[in-house]
């Protein structure tokens, strides 16, 4: 935790007061750290469902990772491209899509 945060609680409160706030607060950090963790194990081993949104790119349903443009001609529905090319080269469509 900052020591700013900790300094300001120690002005601001009584110090028993400040310490069990510090104490929640770091608990709290600990349990969004766990989370965060969690949240990116799922996301890692996600078996992604790749679906075209209505704004013409391609997300996981599951787990809702952005993967680019959704193409209709590409085995894995993803246009690919090639350096320096900005087409992708199944479906001919520009990297900057307006």
């Amino acid at each position: 935790m900052s020591r700013n945060i900790i300094g300001f609680m120690k002005r601001k409160f009584p110090p028993n007061i400040a310490k069990r706030r510090a104490e929640k607060i770091k608990e709290i950090d600990d349990k969004i750290r766990s989370l965060y963790i969690q949240r990116y194990y799922l996301i890692d081993t996600c078996r992604h469902n790749i679906i075209k949104t209505s704004a013409g790119d391609a997300r996981c349903d599951i787990c809702g990772t952005y993967f680019g443009w959704w193409c209709p001609k590409s085995s894995d529905h993803l246009c690919h491209y090639k350096e320096p090319d900005e087409w992708c080269i199944y479906c001919g469509q520009p990297e900057e899509r307006k």
